[in-house]
């Protein structure tokens, strides 16, 4: 475009007849803006149009100038010819389609109906492809403008083309980021500064038992234990002071919407959302690894103790043989030397004499029950005498039972079963201390512990029932789990059913339990017949 066709007044219209206007503009293909704003009361004709054209010139935004009949380019700015490496000569009196900048409509039918309704078009979004066919994305706005008399349209138009690849590279990787983090086989909780839940992945909402929007905005500390809240605090300021380095993880307790106490490792790092500082929890259910680590070291305790109880037993038995022997003897020589005695006090030291005798007898069969209870090899099955088995758990629980509840046992002799002799009375002392501790505190006719067996097919069925409290029905689904327990804290640690299941299972049998609330609990074993 030149400074002399923009200093000129506008001239008259050319005639419309298309060659003389072809020929026109390939003879000055500079000099096409001729007619454009009006003057205003402070300017001149001629100075609103060389404002224009030295805008149209200057602007670093692509500029190009069609007329609105047939398309034609009429001009084009130094930015428009950069940015789409064309020579003014190669655009002039020619469709953009004509040198492929774009196909054979630049706009949509919509967009051209509006802009010649509206006589202009804002932010249109279109691709257009360079002379080298790189493809750009722009945003472009039209207006009618008047050239030489003929309707044109201005296009002035903004690359962003390296702002869409941003925008489609940072959606790309959100997208990928939304995969990994819902996903995740790991739970991942997001909070801020106070603690409040922003989001978290489907892998801690299934460990939770919530839905995946259930608690954001929810302070996260309302999901940990309160005997773990402390470890929690220190966590989250490791977290939100230090940014170079991760927390130490912590193991939590934790409660689930359906009420399950699960265990919770919980580590953490520290983020930058949009300027504010974000806590990232990376979080995995530990419930069975930590149930496993607690279950090993009650059966270490209580390896440790049956070893100790073994040594026990054994001492005992010693000094138990020499009481017995010495007590035999004292019973044959009394009864040898009747005569020249007193024979109502005679009577008064053998009956002694046989009561001692008998105590000593007694605890010679609870320190065989307690070896059998200890023994090492607790691998090895076979058959099992279930009389005998339960007679020694008996006297093991006897001092348990005895001022608790009426006994009841209606075991015939002569039933046998597969299993292990320690195992099974380990079974039978948990489920007998279970019912004597499950009986209220009233008269001890009123308390009935009833013990039934029978055979039944190829295997033998034993009931072990008790009039006690019962077991809430919410509960009786859960009585084998490990760790649940419905006795007060520090009674009871919620693995000795747990270990009666594992047993009866391991033996080929099953173990079933019924209750009604404040009127009985019957636990059914069924055994293998041996």
């Amino acid at each position: 475009m030149s400074s002399a066709a923009a200093n000129s007044a506008p001239p008259a219209p050319p005639e419309p007849a298309a060659d003389q206007s072809a020929g026109y503009l390939e003879m000055e293909p500079h000099s096409r803006i001729v007619s454009l704003p009006a003057a205003t009361p402070r300017m001149t004709y001629g100075e609103s149009a060389m404002g224009f054209v030295q805008i149209f010139l200057a602007s670093p935004m692509p500029m190009s100038i069609v007329r609105l009949a047939d398309g034609r380019f009429v001009d084009a700015n130094d930015a428009f010819l950069d940015l789409f490496g064309f020579r003014r000569a190669d655009l002039i009196g020619h469709r953009p389609s004509d040198v492929g900048v774009c196909g054979k409509q630049c706009f949509s039918p919509e967009h051209e109906a509006q802009l010649r309704s509206r006589g202009f078009l804002r932010n249109v979004q279109v691709a257009w492809f360079t002379k080298q066919r790189h493809l750009r994305q722009l945003s472009t706005t039209c207006q009618i403008i008047e050239v030489g008399g003929d309707p044109c349209v201005l296009i002035v138009q903004d690359d962003v083309t390296e702002q869409r690849a941003a925008q489609s590279a940072l959606a790309a990787s959100e997208a990928r980021f939304r995969a990994v983090f819902n996903e995740a086989r790991l739970g991942i909780v997001v909070i801020d500064s106070a603690g409040s839940i922003l989001r978290y992945n489907l892998a801690l909402a299934r460990v939770l038992d919530v839905s995946q929007t259930e608690l954001n905005g929810e302070p996260f500390n309302e999901q940990i234990h309160p005997d773990h809240q402390a470890e929690l605090e220190a966590l989250l300021r490791a977290v939100f002071d230090d940014r170079s380095q991760g927390s130490v993880p912590i193991c939590v307790r934790a409660s689930t919407n359906g009420e399950r106490k699960v265990w919770l490792e919980l580590q953490g790092s520290r983020v930058e959302e949009q300027g504010r500082p974000r806590g990232v929890l990376l979080i995995e259910d530990v419930t069975e690894r930590k149930q496993m680590q607690m279950q090993l070291e009650v059966a270490d305790r209580l390896a440790s103790l049956g070893t100790l109880a073994a040594g026990v037993a054994h001492e005992i038995n010693n000094p138990l043989a020499y009481i017995t022997a010495n007590l035999d003897y004292v019973l044959e020589e009394l009864a040898r030397i009747s005569s020249g005695v007193d024979p109502e006090v005679l009577h008064e030291l053998i009956e002694a004499t046989e009561e001692a005798k008998a105590g000593a007898e007694r605890v010679r069969g609870i320190v065989q029950d307690l070896k059998t209870f200890s023994r090492e090899k607790q691998d090895h099955t076979g058959s099992v005498a279930l009389a005998s088995v339960l007679k020694s758990a008996l006297n093991m629980t006897h001092n348990e039972v005895k001022h608790r509840a009426t006994l009841v046992v209606d075991v015939p002799q002569g039933l046998f079963v597969e299993g292990n002799e320690s195992r099974l009375a380990q079974v039978f002392i948990n489920l007998l201390v279970n019912a004597a501790q499950a009986l209220p505190a009233r008269p001890l006719a009123e308390n009935r512990i009833l013990i039934t067996a029978e055979e039944r097919g190829s295997e033998v069925e034993l009931l072990i029932e008790d009039n006690g409290c019962g077991i809430p029905a919410e509960a009786i689904g859960r009585v084998f789990d490990p760790f649940f327990t419905t006795k007060p804290v520090g009674v009871g640690t919620g693995l000795g059913l747990s270990i009666c299941h594992n047993i009866i299972k391991g033996a080929g049998g099953d173990i079933s339990v019924e209750s009604e609330p404040e009127q009985y609990t019957r636990f059914r074993l069924r055994l293998r017949k041996a």
